[in-house]
């Protein structure tokens, strides 16, 4: 991936917040499927007791291992529950990550488990969800980002997917 779509892709898609009471703020309002990418966003939605519909982690966090406590919360949140597993390496965004994504999406419901990077899962997320829905992801020391989907994001993320396709 060259340096110019890197720097594209490390900005954020949308609001940026890191306080408990911004974030649950938010969360009032309705949206037809909420969907959280990284381990993280994850935590920290999930020690608000919120439950996402679509959950997308790697039990890591800046590319180390995400602290114990928070695999343990996730565990255990998931316990019982069906998770699909997949492998994709950083930078890329592989064709099995897009399915599953699509799949769990066309259900409203669904739990990733990635052996590799799930860093890029917002855009075949941003790309393929309906109006409306919530994503949130992690911005390295910064907060979680609060992007909600439209036409604009969804051909901005089509566009991005392709020229990641064409880099690798």
């Amino acid at each position: 991936m060259d340096e110019n779509l890197r720097k594209i892709l490390s900005e954020p898609f949308g609001p940026v917040l890191s306080s408990k009471d911004a974030v649950m703020k938010i969360m009032e309002q309705r949206h037809p499927l909420l969907i959280c990418i990284g381990d993280e966003s994850l935590h920290k939605m999930l020690s608000y007791g919120i439950m996402p519909d679509i959950c997308v982690y790697d039990k890591m966090v800046k590319r180390k291992s995400a602290p114990k406590e928070w695999i343990e919360e996730i565990e255990k949140a998931f316990k019982g529950k069906k998770i699909i597993k997949v492998k994709n390496l950083a930078g890329e965004i592989t064709d099995k990550l897009i399915v599953d994504i699509k799949n769990c999406i066309k259900n409203k419901k669904g739990i990733i488990e990635v052996e590799g990077e799930e860093d890029l899962a917002a855009l075949p997320s941003l790309a393929n969800a309906p109006a409306g829905t919530l994503i949130l992801y992690g911005q390295p020391d910064a907060g979680i980002v609060f992007l909600e989907v439209n036409e604009k994001g969804k051909k901005r993320a089509e566009e991005l997917l392709e020229k990641i396709k064409k880099a690798n």
